[in-house]
Formats: C-alpha cells, sequence, structure tokens
C-alpha cells in the first residue's frame, strides 16, 4: 500500500485568505491543516489549527500553567477570542514553513516513520509534477489498514 492510495484530497489555501476560510476549511475536511499554494500551484506554506488556537486563545502563561487550571475557572471564558475579529485576518502571519511533503508512491510505513520522526500530524502528497495529490493523517491510513479487511 502506498500513501497516494490513502490521501484525502482537500482544499487549499492561498495568501490573503482568511482565518475564516482556514477554519471552515478545516472542519469540512476534519483535518488540523492546510496546504497554502503558490501563484504556479506548487505548496509553499502550511496553517495549522495548532498553532493557530494557541496563538488565539493560550497565553504562554496558560501553557505553564495547564497542570493547575481547574475545569470551573470562570475566568478563563474571558479569553475567548474575538471570533467576528480574527476571521476577518488573513492567514498571511500564520504561515508556516513546517511542512513534509512525500510521493503518493511513498509507502505507509515510510509515512508514519516520518510523522513520527517530525513530530508532525500529517503530510501533503505531491506527484512529480509537483501537483497537490492530498494529505495524509495517522486516520487516513489507519482508514486504509481498515479497508484491507
Amino acid at each position: 500500500m502506498n500513501l497516494g492510495d490513502s490521501a484525502q484530497m482537500t482544499s487549499i489555501l492561498h495568501r490573503g485568505d482568511t482565518l475564516e476560510k482556514l477554519l471552515r476549511d478545516c472542519s469540512d475536511y476534519r483535518v488540523s491543516t492546510l496546504p497554502v499554494m503558490d501563484a504556479e500551484g506548487q505548496i509553499s506554506g502550511a496553517v495549522s489549527l495548532y498553532d493557530l488556537l494557541a496563538k488565539m486563545m493560550l497565553p504562554d502563561y496558560l501553557v505553564k500553567a495547564a497542570h493547575v487550571l481547574g475545569d470551573e475557572a470562570v475566568a478563563l471564558h474571558d479569553i475567548e477570542p474575538d471570533m467576528a475579529h480574527w476571521c476577518r485576518l488573513p492567514i498571511d502571519e500564520h504561515i508556516t514553513q513546517k511542512y513534509y511533503v512525500v510521493t503518493p508512491e511513498s509507502s505507509l510505513t515510510k509515512g508514519l516513520a516520518l510523522m513520527a520522526d517530525k513530530d508532525s500530524t500529517c503530510l501533503f502528497v505531491v506527484d512529480k509534477s509537483g501537483q497537490y495529490r492530498g494529505i495524509v493523517t495517522r486516520i487516513t491510513i489507519a482508514q486504509r489498514l481498515l479497508d484491507k479487511l
């Protein structure tokens, strides 16, 4: 089995797209990261919900105090973001170069090893011409393995 068979096609992002588009597309496709394409249709970056939500909602002092935050801490509700404001912002400042690419021919084992080595939640599948062919996550790999039953 190879990663091309396990790839899930998603939408793509471009510089200038809004955070609302990112949030909606990630929710619709049930993925936490989407690729950002340049004018030539090549992946030029990625935007991760993990990074975005941490920036929106988690000041450093809260991350360091996570182990002592109570479930009933009503004051924590006050730091929830102003979504009307955030959703209008462009994705541009949240684009990262931390993404990993594999070919459709790459094995499932290679994909899992690369995700573990890079502490990544996903891989982008790109063919020989550089065209995006989808995303692979641990879930899509597990689904592919279950298909063998």
